[in-house]
């Protein structure tokens, strides 16, 4: 238990090797050891080493993709119990308001609400979003979001743009109340000027979120952009752990 207690600790020393695998993981989602090594600029053996540490604490988890012949891809992400810890401790007031707001004024008052808040964080995000992606740079929106702590990754996928977030900084209010992310998927619509809907969510058990923008044209997107770590090699066929 105390080496539990230690583990978790490290999250708020930001210059240990722990907090840097846990924030590059909440940054770029899951990853393998080498794609670990390479971003944080540590050995292989200090990686595992510090995943170990990280599992341990149950802050890390690991999962296996298959690709027919050959070893299959450890990846690792951000367990449940992390993306709470990230969650800033918001929560419990948030989930306060909206109880409150409930008892008081019904849904109809809180949907009216969360509504504008979308639109104040649209203003927020880009102040002309569609000459910002017209030009192709998304990474405006990007930082937005991570100051956020809800770092972005922009990719095109089979011709629509979708967009990852690997952490929430409301997850506990997202889980008893899912007009939290209709909220941010109204703000998103408001940004990108076309229809966005929501296909994964954290509090569903995914290791990320991912928002779809319907119709977006695929000059206007740039991969993964200011990410160290390239959607494709995420996804391609590995020939090591």
């Amino acid at each position: 238990m105390d080496n539990i207690v230690d583990t978790t600790a490290l999250l708020w020393k930001q210059d240990s090797p722990s907090s840097t695998i846990l924030r590059v993981l909440q940054q770029y989602g899951p990853s393998s050891v080498r794609q670990l090594e390479q971003t944080v600029g540590v050995s292989t053996n200090a990686v595992r080493e510090q995943l170990v540490q990280l599992q341990a604490a149950a802050l890390v988890q690991v999962t296996k993709q298959s690709h027919g012949a050959g070893r299959p891809l450890h990846l690792y992400s951000l367990t449940p119990r992390a993306q709470h810890l990230l969650s800033q401790g918001y929560d419990t007031l948030l989930n306060l308001l909206f109880a409150e707001i409930l008892d008081q004024d019904g849904p109809a008052k809180l949907q009216i609400l969360l509504h504008g808040v979308s639109e104040r964080l649209a203003g927020e995000y880009a102040a002309d979003p569609m000459r910002v992606a017209a030009d192709g740079h998304l990474s405006a929106m990007q930082q937005a979001f991570a100051q956020h702590n809800m770092p972005l990754t922009a990719v095109e996928h089979d011709g629509e743009l979708r967009l990852h977030t690997w952490s929430c900084p409301y997850i506990d209010v997202a889980s008893e109340h899912r007009g939290v992310c209709d909220m941010e998927t109204d703000m998103l619509t408001q940004v990108f000027g076309q229809r966005v809907h929501l296909e994964e969510r954290i509090v569903d058990g995914a290791t990320g979120c991912c928002f779809v923008v319907d119709h977006y044209p695929s000059s206007a997107v740039q991969h993964n952009i200011s990410s160290p770590i390239p959607y494709e090699e995420q996804h391609a066929q590995p020939t090591v752990e």
